[in-house]
């Protein structure tokens, strides 16, 4: 099924004579998956917010143990002298 292509331009690309019957979209097939495109968007917007928020989360508690194990090493490294 060739969704998007309006008859006329069916006819030109049909053979001479030929009468080609072209499946046309209805208005509410058109309409729906505008309908349900609004909440998909969303739903990808939420999820790339809280990967954000995961994101973040995780590089803050990665630089926190970083800095926690330079202290300690430093802390820790006359003593082992």
């Amino acid at each position: 099924m060739w969704l998007g292509w309006r008859e006329r331009q069916a006819k030109d690309l049909a053979s001479p004579g030929a009468d080609l019957l072209m499946a046309a979209q209805p208005e509410t097939a058109a309409a729906a998956p505008v309908a349900a495109g609004g909440t998909l968007p969303k739903l990808h917007r939420l999820l790339r917010k809280r990967l954000r928020q995961l994101v973040r989360v995780t590089l803050t508690l990665v630089g926190c143990l970083a800095l926690a194990a330079t202290v300690l090493l430093i802390w820790r490294l006359p003593r082992l002298n």
